[in-house]
């Protein structure tokens, strides 16, 4: 069995001037640290200003040995073009009425970037010596304890054996619906963290992932990377294996078995989802009705 090294990144995008969701720089750190303990080899994408601080946090840990920083300070050199080609999106009238959320995160072609970034970040680190199994977990993963609750039961070193596939975790089977609807309600499959890649895997993966962004922009859409690794699975299934859980378990189900955790609220099944759903149905529909009108019939 492999073992897991964990790759993780923090670039400052500007989030806590998001309309939705908003977070700080220091609310990141603080969702690191929950989880930094974990004895895992860890490489950390990040910026000069972050990076001394999650450096320091893994220090108290006392796994400064296992750790690795990659500093880069200017994230659109990575790709410039095809950042470029994203942000042509950004502010998109008729992207922006098609959205079910029209202030959604995953309107902001910076963010989708970063998101997709998280592909390179692997690639990047298995190109410079990190072999076997190579897992994302999102620098703010589990929120600070929103789903598990104890930061002292990350003390422990992941292992698994996720085979020779890259493995994702879905919340529910593929419904084959369409892309383009997938997009406009944002209903995702896919979750962005954890996901594990075979270093055998890691290059092919990320020109896998640039093609679908790039094919999305192409007929005037960008999303955030679960949309796009529901687009690379439907593309190359024989390369994934997909396996379901819930946001957070992943870790848990799958080698973490130890992990105190608490359910989360079960939004679906209740009449202020439902409420909402509506009310959200109800705002697109008015949107639609007032572009139809002028553009058709003034």
């Amino acid at each position: 069995m492999d073992k897991i090294t964990i790759v993780t990144a923090f670039f400052d995008i500007g989030r806590k001037d998001f309309k939705e969701i908003p977070r700080s720089n220091d609310k990141y750190l603080e969702y690191f640290k929950f989880w930094a303990r974990i004895k895992n080899d860890l490489v950390i994408y990040t910026d000069s200003v972050m990076g001394p601080k999650a450096m320091k946090v893994r220090e108290e840990f006392g796994l400064k040995d296992k750790t690795k920083l990659v500093i880069i300070d200017d994230i659109s050199t990575i790709d410039k073009e095809l950042l470029e080609r994203m942000q042509t999106i950004d502010g998109s009238k008729s992207f922006l009425n098609f959205r079910y959320n029209p202030n959604a995160t995953e309107n902001n072609g910076l963010y989708n970037y970063v998101m997709l970034l998280k592909a390179w970040c692997i690639k990047d680190a298995s190109d410079n010596g990190v072999k076997g199994q190579i897992a994302w977990l999102d620098f703010g993963y589990n929120h600070g304890g929103k789903r598990f609750t104890d930061p002292l039961d990350f003390d422990f070193e992941w292992k698994y054996d996720f085979g020779n596939k890259v493995t994702l975790f879905a919340l529910k089977e593929d419904d084959g619906e369409p892309i383009f609807k997938k997009v406009q309600s944002l209903d995702p499959i896919i979750m962005g963290a954890p996901f594990i890649v075979p270093s055998k895997y890691a290059n092919t993966l990320w020109e896998l992932e640039k093609e679908c962004m790039n094919e999305l922009i192409d007929v005037g859409f960008t999303d955030d990377d679960q949309l796009i690794m529901l687009m690379a699975y439907r593309k190359k299934k024989d390369m994934f294996d997909v396996k379901i859980s819930d946001w957070f378990m992943p870790i848990r189900d799958f080698g973490g078995t130890h992990l105190k955790y608490k359910e989360l609220f079960q939004a679906k099944k209740n009449l202020l989802y439902r409420y909402r759903v509506i009310k959200r149905n109800n705002r697109y529909l008015k949107r639609f009705k007032k572009e139809f009108l002028k553009d058709y019939l003034d």
